[in-house]
């Protein structure tokens, strides 16, 4: 995954891989949901508002 330019990423590989590596991350509080604050993260950090 880290090879591909940033507009090739994928939210939910990379949800998938930190649900199977490191799924204490994913247990926060949230008033949304932990996947939707996830996937604003991950498209702030690569750039990719502009797909919403």
């Amino acid at each position: 995954m880290a090879d591909l330019p940033p507009e090739q990423l994928s939210f939910s590989a990379f949800l998938s891989w930190v649900r199977q590596n490191y799924s204490s991350y994913l247990d926060f509080r949230t008033t949304t949901s932990v996947s939707y604050d996830v996937e604003m993260w991950f498209d702030d950090e690569f750039k990719q508002n502009w797909r919403r």
